[in-house]
């Protein structure tokens, strides 16, 4: 496969010093012990969709994964997360549910006028779960008890919130005007901190890394705003809506648009560092490890769609996959291993490549309907089934 020469689209810098200001982020958690979790969309604020810490299943082993469970409390549309021994999940229901994590068995679940979207998934932090409902409110919920802390009304559905410094970042989209804003709420009180407005629909979770909040719109860029004040820092304009959420390591913001291309920029300035054109809308969030990015094309429409492992530093093409299934789903990356969703004509899957070479090693077989958002930690890959709801794999005794 060719890489075109990269295109260089609009770019507009506003920088300011208060950016800069705030500690760097360590993606991957400062210790081991914390990260025996999953507790955000794609793993941690960067997004890296990456777990540095995973030691249990492996390329050589992965063979072994064997279906282990399934919670039934609802279907599920979203992205998991695993906090403590507990798996959090936004059910079609209406509720948000927290399930033991190595029985699937109900702790508690608490309405929230949930619907069947794609872009609202649970963050946890400092034991609290942030949510939205489709009633256009910000849930903050005791993770152990189920007991409401507070909530916060927003002007439109609100997507998936990253908590960071204190802080919970998330945007909305408002029905019938497109409109999209990005606010920042106390995590402790829900309090505003900031408003920042004049995007379009907002479906993409934010970013938070070294004090910038970044974060797609459907008006086609990616926004840079400084996330103490809101101020817009830099943006950078596509051929086509960022309904991915980028992915922030090392100093590079990478994501993907509806115009086929992936984008790595640097994240300081916003200047465009490489691009790659994929064979289909580019919706899904991209994992990097390694030095390697990992990203799939297509959208939860399409039948088709390519899994590419691309390298980070120039964006060159280390390995491609035809999945057949454009879920637009995150890919996990874990211990050597790549688990992504694919469809093989007949039913859709959850299958692992070893990450190195792109050799599929693995396809957890019948057992799916409609798999999507894999996660691997503690030893268990658990994924949600647009159907059936979410169902665990672990290794065979």
């Amino acid at each position: 496969m060719k890489v075109l020469v990269c295109r260089c689209l609009s770019l507009i810098v506003l920088l300011s010093p208060l950016a800069y200001a705030q500690s760097v982020t360590r993606c991957g958690g400062p210790n081991n012990a914390l990260y025996i979790n999953w507790p955000t969309f794609q793993f941690d604020v960067c997004h890296t969709g990456y777990n540095p810490y995973e030691k249990t299943v492996s390329a050589s082993n992965v063979t072994s994964l064997r279906y282990w469970w399934t919670a039934q409390g609802s279907a599920v549309w979203t992205s998991l997360v695993v906090v403590n021994g507990t798996i959090y999940y936004r059910g079609i229901d209406g509720y948000l549910y927290a399930d033991n994590a190595q029985t699937g068995q109900l702790i508690w679940k608490y309405y929230i006028h949930s619907n069947a979207d794609f872009s609202n998934s649970p963050a946890v932090a400092n034991g609290v779960v942030y949510i939205g409902g489709n009633d256009y409110n910000l849930y903050a919920i005791d993770a152990v008890t189920g007991v409401l802390r507070w909530t916060y009304k927003a002007p439109g559905t609100i997507a998936t919130a990253t908590v960071a410094n204190g802080a919970v970042y998330f945007g909305t989209y408002e029905d019938g005007t497109n409109n999209g804003h990005v606010f920042a709420l106390n995590a402790t009180s829900g309090a505003l901190r900031w408003q920042y407005d004049g995007l379009q629909s907002v479906a993409s979770s934010p970013a938070v890394v070294n004090g910038l909040v970044y974060i797609g719109s459907n008006d086609g860029y990616l926004y840079a705003l400084n996330a103490v004040t809101g101020t817009l820092l830099w943006r950078y304009h596509t051929l086509g809506s960022v309904a991915s959420s980028p992915t922030v390591f090392n100093g590079v913001a990478y994501f993907g648009s509806d115009d086929s291309n992936v984008y790595a920029l640097n994240a300081t300035t916003g200047a465009l560092k490489w691009t790659f054109p994929a064979d289909r809308p580019v919706e899904a969030t991209a994992a990097i490890a390694n030095g390697v990015v990992y990203v799939s094309s297509g959208n939860y429409l399409s039948q088709a769609g390519t899994l590419y492992a691309l390298d980070a530093a120039t964006g060159l093409p280390q390995w491609q996959f035809a999945t057949n299934y454009g879920s637009g789903s995150p890919l996990a990356v874990a211990n050597g291993v790549v688990y992504a969703t694919s469809f093989d004509g007949t039913s859709a899957a959850v299958v692992a490549f070893d990450a190195a070479s792109g050799t599929l090693l693995w396809n957890a077989g019948p057992q799916q309907t409609s798999p999507r958002w894999p996660i691997l930690v503690n030893g268990v890959l658990y994924y949600s089934d647009s159907y059936f709801g979410v169902r665990a794999f672990h290794l065979q005794n």
